[in-house]
């Protein structure tokens, strides 16, 4: 049985529903949500396009900053190694050795530039949408 140590990826979710307290677990989920939805009618409303505009727009400026989060803590996570980083095994054996941290220096302000291009862009994006959304919601009106 998979504890939550074991669910690291989605596979190890997936090929848990195939046991029985699997199949009985999304089981007793769905049964909990349809019987939960009866008293809420929370997704039986009406939404305007307006609010589908807003919640689309707030889920791309979340999910871009998510991205660029997860990108930057990766690359802090690559080149952080302080015992085995390219500097610490090359260093003092050539010039080139030595260059070798300056390298990942440089390679480590990249990929967190690229980060920073990463969620801009999300604001960007999310802006320019909304921009669009309300200038054709001015014409049709």
């Amino acid at each position: 049985m998979a504890t939550i140590a074991d669910v690291s990826n989605v596979g190890n979710v997936l090929a848990g529903t195939a046991s029985v307290t699997g199949v009985v677990t999304m089981s007793a989920v769905f049964i909990i949500y349809h019987l939960a939805n009866q008293y809420t009618d929370m997704f039986n409303m009406e939404m305007s396009q307006y609010e589908y505009a807003i919640g689309g727009i707030s889920l791309a400026l979340v999910l871009s900053q998510l991205a660029a989060a997860y990108a930057a803590v990766q690359a802090i996570d690559a080149v952080s190694k302080t015992a085995s980083g390219f500097f610490y095994n090359y260093r003092g054996g050539s010039a080139a050795g030595n260059f070798m941290g300056l390298y990942e220096l440089f390679a480590s302000l990249s990929y967190l530039t690229w980060t920073l291009v990463i969620s801009v862009v999300g604001y960007i994006a999310a802006g320019l949408i909304f921009q669009y959304f309300i200038d054709r919601a001015a014409g049709a009106a």
